[in-house]
């Protein structure tokens, strides 16, 4: 696929992630890498980036996530340009977890981890094939912290919430390859919660765009 564009117009697709981010964390360039994890999707690389554009799913696939860490009642998903915004708080109401991707492939931002704060995360859905993708964790903290808590929880997360989306994905491959499968209808929650898959009808139509231009 064709990605090329001006610096003028990335710069206005994602020029407001940057001011965001130092906003949230002023100190984030002295972040450091301390953790990398990847977990085989056994799906398309796009089921994968769906998986990540929305939570109506949470409740009902991610019990420890939603039982001990997040309140899905608070999400909050808005689209910029070619990227999407994520915001939730913690049950708690301690901290509040700001997510952004933008396209194709690549998300990062600030999660909470229980008895610690928030820890930085990047993520890219890597594709290796039409039905197999590489999702790659990477985990930053302050330079002044010590790690090892969240080393240790990006762990849970993954046995947790990353096998809990591996699942969620690859029946979403299996479910496409079904002689069943002729169309699907998307639902789109007019307050952007958690409900909603606004975020997917935009990631295909830009998936579409892409095609067209290659």
């Amino acid at each position: 696929m064709n990605h090329s564009g001006s610096d003028s117009n990335h710069c206005e697709e994602f020029g407001f992630i940057e001011p965001e981010l130092q906003k949230l964390q002023p100190n984030l360039e002295g972040y450091r890498h301390v953790f990398d994890l990847e977990k085989i999707h056994r799906c398309n690389w796009k089921a994968s980036v769906e998986n990540y554009s929305e939570c109506y799913h949470c409740a009902p696939v991610h019990h420890y996530l939603v039982g001990n860490v997040i309140d899905p009642s608070t999400y909050q998903l808005t689209v910029h340009g070619r990227s999407q915004r994520h915001f939730i708080r913690t049950r708690d109401r301690k901290y509040e977890q700001n997510l952004w991707w933008i396209y194709p492939n690549t998300a990062f931002g600030f999660y909470p981890v229980p008895d610690f704060g928030e820890a930085f995360c990047i993520r890219h859905m890597y594709p290796l094939d039409h039905e197999t993708t590489d999702y790659h964790y990477r985990w930053f903290v302050p330079p002044d912290r010590d790690p090892a808590v969240v080393i240790e929880y990006a762990k849970h997360h993954s046995t947790t919430t990353g096998d809990e989306d591996a699942l969620v994905a690859s029946g979403v491959q299996r479910g496409m390859r079904s002689p069943g499968f002729d169309r699907a209808i998307l639902l789109a929650n007019p307050e952007y919660g958690a409900t909603s898959e606004h975020a997917i009808v935009h990631f295909q139509g830009w998936v579409k765009q892409s095609l067209e231009r290659a």
